[in-house]
């Protein structure tokens, strides 16, 4: 590698890692912020490069990307999952964006759900017509469900083997985008959440995500200090956003992602090294026994697998 792509490396490093501090100043900054894994990797392998080139000033800028990317994934990684009390039973949860694939995906999609066989099912980007597809499986496994498709991105659908109470359309302020409430029924009643956020790709809709996150944050303001709760689904950005902090403090949710490993969801066609953009939040009194990713299903995320101590 010669000096010059090393000091161009190291210089955009920098700049990545800098612009991601900002996010919460700027939208399009804060798309930097996604990759803090991924600049983590990359400031090890130029400081490598540097001491092998003997760079003392690339050596100190390499190392400076490790300490302020190191900080932020370290404490994830070192995080523990909390089992919570021997359960009573478990409760097994699957958020899917089935969205995202120019193909007819609903033979996959059926045998994933036929397989997996959650008790609580999430469908995002639920279209009335991959929803007809998906009925005869959806009615095999789940006598209790509040869907409601549409033909944009936005459609969404939650389907259990439990009952469930109170379903309720939340407004979260933007676009007529729906959120749904429903509490399931068990050895201990929990409120799921389910959710997809806009995705912020214009200053528009990155403002419209942040109304979003806003309004949620009102609607599940301190959860945990009442009744279980969790909030699944695709929130549109990652952990190390500065938003994503707001609102794990104002609703006292915890990450369940948190000692279970780096578990990217989109998109597939980078496997293992794209970002955590689909969410399980989760009041402290419920412990958490799993979190993965699932398999390719034929869309542009992998589905989120979780797995609850009531």
């Amino acid at each position: 590698m010669t000096r010059q792509l090393l000091a161009f490396l190291l210089i955009a490093l920098v700049a990545a890692t800098l612009a991601g501090f900002a996010g919460e100043y700027a939208w399009f900054l804060e798309l930097f912020v996604h990759f803090r894994v991924h600049y983590l990797a990359g400031a090890l392998l130029l400081t490598l490069a540097c001491m092998a080139a003997r760079n003392p000033v690339g050596i100190a800028v390499g190392l400076l990307c490790l300490i302020l990317n190191g900080s932020a994934v370290f404490a994830f990684f070192t995080e523990t999952p909390a089992p919570g009390p021997t359960p009573r039973e478990t409760l097994k949860l699957v958020s899917a964006n089935i969205g995202g694939s120019v193909r007819d995906n609903s033979t996959r999609i059926g045998a994933f759900i036929r397989e997996e066989r959650a008790d609580v099912l999430l469908l995002i980007e639920l279209t009335p017509a991959v929803l007809a597809k998906l009925e005869g499986v959806l009615d095999e496994i789940y006598p209790h469900r509040y869907a409601l498709p549409r033909s944009d991105y936005f459609g969404i659908g939650l389907f259990s083997r439990r009952p469930l109470l109170e379903p309720t359309l939340l407004d979260l302020g933007y676009r007529n985008v729906p959120a749904i409430s429903v509490r399931v029924q068990g050895a201990r009643e929990v409120r799921i959440v389910g959710v997809h956020l806009e995705w912020p790709l214009t200053p528009a809709s990155a403002a419209g995500r942040n109304t979003q996150l806003e309004n949620l944050a009102l609607r599940l303001q301190k959860a945990a200090s009442g009744e279980a709760t969790v909030l699944l689904g695709d929130l549109n950005l990652t952990r190390w956003s500065s938003r994503f902090g707001a609102l794990t403090r104002a609703t006292g949710l915890r990450d369940a992602a948190a000692g279970f490993g780096w578990q990217p969801t989109w998109p597939t066609f980078l496997p293992r090294i794209g970002i955590a953009i689909d969410h399980c939040l989760a009041s402290p009194s419920l412990g958490i026994r799993e979190l993965r990713a699932g398999p390719d299903i034929g869309a542009d995320h992998y589905p989120l697998m979780v797995e609850l101590n009531l």
